[in-house]
């Protein structure tokens, strides 16, 4: 299925966009599509059934709360013991 949509880009993103598709020698919807290819998050389907449902949590978060998460710190001893659960992992397989 293909489906066609109209989009209204900054002038200085549509340059670029031309620019990079004469410099590759590409038609210009080629490079958009790529663009939105290489940007776009992962389809579900790629995911593990074992992350999923981590991952839809993950998704619905705001931007602030990610970062909230992403930047947590962790204690020396809670990094201790996460390394030992990985390495207790990893010899169970």
């Amino acid at each position: 299925m293909t489906a066609f949509i109209t989009l209204q880009l900054p002038d200085r993103l549509y340059q670029r966009l031309v620019h990079t598709a004469q410099a590759t020698q590409q038609p210009l919807e080629a490079v958009v599509l790529q663009a939105l290819e290489v940007g776009s998050p992962p389809g579900w389907d790629d995911v593990p059934e074992a992350f999923r449902a981590d991952l839809e949590a993950l998704d619905r978060l705001d931007d602030a709360a990610l970062w909230g998460i992403a930047l947590d710190r962790k204690l020396a001893t809670e990094m201790t013991r996460y390394d030992e659960l990985l390495d207790r992992n990893r010899e169970a397989f």
